[in-house]
């Protein structure tokens, strides 16, 4: 789909939530391949995030949202990092799903490669004409069934719950996220037949 990437299977990939304080909240992706370490600001709500578009690719909605253009059948969640952003990319499609995540890179770059439907002509506008060598950027590209990621994401989701919290200013920052969609999921992953 995207030019010259590799991508791998979902079910290989991990999330690790590591310390929630003052605002920051360590993550830890990861695959067999390869680990990457990264701290959140306050500055955005990184599990609900991705537990709505989850939800809503699931649901097969449209995505209409805040954190970029959203059309269709893509979205894109940003992890504010106050240094270098984390933008994951999500592509949804017949049960099936592709997450790209990247570090420090336009938002238009990545919104424009999804909206143009991988079309390799965005590549070379972006990497001849912008100067951009988008591979220096890629952290991850996975691919695979989406029941794969919501199952891992429920676990994510259950391990945070199961934690005790540390009180500071922030309140539950970190820790909070849409009870509704979190039922929505786990009504996904528990009644999930394989067909």
């Amino acid at each position: 789909m995207i030019p010259g990437i590799i991508f791998t299977p979902i079910s290989e990939f991990s999330i690790d939530i590591g310390h929630i304080r003052n605002g920051w909240m360590d993550v830890v992706i990861s695959n067999r391949d390869k680990r990457y370490e990264y701290t959140i600001s306050y500055g955005c709500n990184p599990l609900n995030d991705i537990l709505r578009m989850m939800v809503k690719g699931i649901a097969g909605k449209p995505f209409y949202e805040q954190n970029g253009m959203l059309i269709g059948n893509q979205c894109i969640v940003l992890h504010d990092t106050e240094r270098d952003d984390i933008t994951w990319a999500f592509y949804f499609d017949n049960g099936r799903m592709h997450i790209t995540i990247w570090k420090d890179i336009n938002t238009d770059l990545i919104e424009d490669i999804y909206y143009q439907q991988f079309d390799p002509t965005t590549f070379e506008y972006y990497e001849f004409m912008q100067d951009v060598d988008i591979s220096k950027h890629l952290l991850f590209a996975l691919e695979g069934p989406m029941i794969d990621f919501a199952r891992h994401f429920k676990t994510v989701l259950e391990n945070l719950s199961a934690r005790k919290r540390v009180v500071d200013g922030f309140k539950d920052w970190g820790y909070k996220y849409s009870e509704k969609n979190y039922r929505l999921l786990k009504e996904y992953v528990e009644g999930y037949v394989a067909g």
